[in-house]
């Protein structure tokens, strides 16, 4: 037998033996005929495990602003700077720097600072109690809402009623606690005893500072009428 006869009968078996074996298809699942298990194979024996195993923790939300807060925290930028009028404490206490000055006399204001002083220390010792804020309440006690003023009205004065504000109502009961006290000068009593014991008597509801307060709303009572006089 020649050479090309028998190269031609070895391909004709060759050919006839792959026909017999299934072919394979890249887009099919299944394995080839010569390969091992496939990746597929793998996922499913591999799984139960996965779905199995616990779940990692989530890890925490960071914080989206750079300096370390949350993005609804407000920032540095948004807070207001330095400090407001109505903020910061007076340096004096009016009220008592209103005193002071209705205390004074030609011009002298040491000396009425010092009448202010020793009053607040005969408050103390009588009451026990820090004296600033029983003057305080003596003063907000005796000060009136009103006064009485007089207007022309259709060729005739009528009194008629307006309101005061708040530095105005402190004066007018000063006023009328320096007035009271005036009435014991007579006594050996010092002028600074004198005003002491008629800012306890306010306290106490005893003063005669309350006559002139009830006798001053009812005047603004009955006048009331005439408030829109021009």
């Amino acid at each position: 037998m020649s050479l090309r006869t028998s190269l031609r009968t070895a391909h004709t078996a060759f050919r006839g033996f792959s026909t017999c074996l299934p072919r394979y298809n890249p887009s099919d699942n299944q394995p080839g005929p010569s390969s091992g298990p496939s990746f597929s194979d793998l996922s499913s024996i591999l799984s139960p495990i996965t779905s199995a195993a616990p779940k990692p923790a989530s890890a925490p939300s960071t914080p989206s602003s750079p300096l370390g807060g949350f993005s609804s925290a407000p920032s540095v930028v948004d807070q207001p700077r330095g400090y407001s009028p109505s903020a910061l404490p007076p340096k004096i206490d009016p009220v008592l720097d209103l005193f002071t000055n209705m205390l004074m006399k030609s011009g002298m204001k040491g000396v009425a600072q010092t009448r202010v002083t020793n009053i607040l220390e005969l408050i103390r010792q009588t009451s026990n109690q820090p004296p600033v804020p029983l003057l305080h309440r003596a003063i907000l006690l005796s000060s009136p809402s009103v006064k009485v003023l007089t207007m022309r009205k259709s060729m005739k004065s009528v009194p008629t009623p307006r309101a005061l504000t708040e530095r105005q109502r402190t004066r007018q009961a000063i006023a009328w606690i320096l007035k009271a006290a005036e009435k014991g000068r007579r006594v050996t009593a010092k002028r600074e005893e004198r005003i002491a014991k008629e800012v306890l008597a306010i306290l106490e509801g005893e003063s005669e500072v309350f006559k002139w307060l009830e006798q001053r709303h009812k005047e603004a009572a009955l006048a009331r009428s005439n408030i829109f006089a021009r």
